[in-house]
């Protein structure tokens, strides 16, 4: 959920990948900056987005 003053709040993960990844994923966005809020008859409104967060598994 991005709120009418940007934060990101009740992130939830709908694939899980791993523990340590989804974990990793909502502390990116936690710490990440503000997003642009939407705006719906000229007014900051929240709204529930839906993103990817790719990742790159490395193997030894």
């Amino acid at each position: 959920m991005v709120g009418v003053d940007g934060k990101v709040s009740n992130i939830k993960v709908v694939k899980k990948l791993s523990e340590e990844c989804d974990a990793e994923a909502i502390r990116l966005l936690q710490e990440g900056p503000a997003w642009f809020p939407a705006i719906q008859n000229g007014r900051r409104t929240a709204r529930t987005v839906e993103i990817t967060v790719p990742f790159k598994i490395e193997q030894r």
